[in-house]
């Protein structure tokens, strides 16, 4: 099954074709709680990501819920995942080419903990360091 977590303005779209196609598979939730949403990444076989994105949280939270993204190859998704370890890429909004990554991400074994210490990279704590590390290296070469 497909479960749509969220909204936006083409939702009554979507659920208008997801009916026309039968609807047995799709699900709409709208708009969940953080709560929610944690369970549903942990249990689903991937998640889905087709949008284009400067920095796009959402795959991340997938991965640090240890599951795999199956992503539109644009933006910032290709320098935040990892092809084969924590992501598949399909390269055009194109129905066919997202059915055949999300068969590639059901047909492959996945190594959770890879998937969720690449989140870490991404974590409060991470940023932290690095930008403490930036200032006292910006510090050192100005003498302060």
């Amino acid at each position: 099954p497909l479960v749509v977590a969220g909204d936006g303005p083409e939702r009554a779209k979507l659920e208008k074709i997801a009916a026309q196609e039968g609807g047995r598979w799709t699900s709409f939730l709208g708009e969940v709680s953080e709560e929610i949403a944690g369970d549903l990444l942990e249990r689903c076989r991937a998640f889905v990501f087709c949008a284009e994105e400067d920095f796009g949280i959402a795959p991340i939270e997938a991965n640090a819920h240890g599951a795999p993204v199956v992503g539109l190859a644009r933006g910032a998704l290709v320098e935040t995942m990892v092809p084969g370890a924590t992501a598949v890429f399909f390269d055009e909004p194109d129905v066919e080419k997202l059915q055949r990554a999300i068969r590639q991400a059901w047909e492959r074994s996945w190594v959770e903990r890879d998937i969720r210490e690449n989140a870490r990279q991404y974590s409060a704590d991470a940023f932290r360091r690095g930008f403490a590390a930036q200032v006292s290296r910006a510090l050192s070469l100005t003498g302060g």
